[in-house]
């Protein structure tokens, strides 16, 4: 699990499993009736994800297809590692919010301001 080659081996793995995911979410954009432009940030890093969207359903929905897992790449995410800045509910457990802050890959991304800090 230390070894580059496992870390390049990942990212090609869920890399795949990641544009499904994309078609997901933009099926969904295109299903829903807000008249508003939504603006939306998909990060990844090796097998961490981190999302960002105007659009409340949209956060859920990504939330509910990692949360309920995907059957195609045996992959399904950790509740226990999951933030929101929105109480959400998933067959795992529940997520409140409780700063504005989110800790991923060593930053703190806040949630409001989307200001970053190292």
């Amino acid at each position: 699990q230390g070894s580059i080659l496992s870390q390049l081996l990942c990212c090609v793995y869920i890399g795949q499993c990641e544009k499904l995911i994309k078609r997901q979410i933009a099926k969904h954009s295109s299903s829903s009736s807000s008249a508003r432009p939504v603006c939306r940030l998909l990060m990844r890093h090796v097998d961490d994800f981190i999302f960002f969207t105007t659009d409340k359903c949209e956060a859920i929905g990504f939330a509910d297809i990692l949360h309920g897992g995907i059957d195609a790449y045996n992959m399904v995410a950790n509740a226990d590692k999951t933030a929101t800045n929105f109480a959400y509910n998933s067959s795992a457990g529940t997520t409140e919010c409780r700063s504005p802050w989110i800790a991923w890959c060593g930053f703190l991304w806040n949630t409001k301001t989307l200001n970053v800090r190292a």
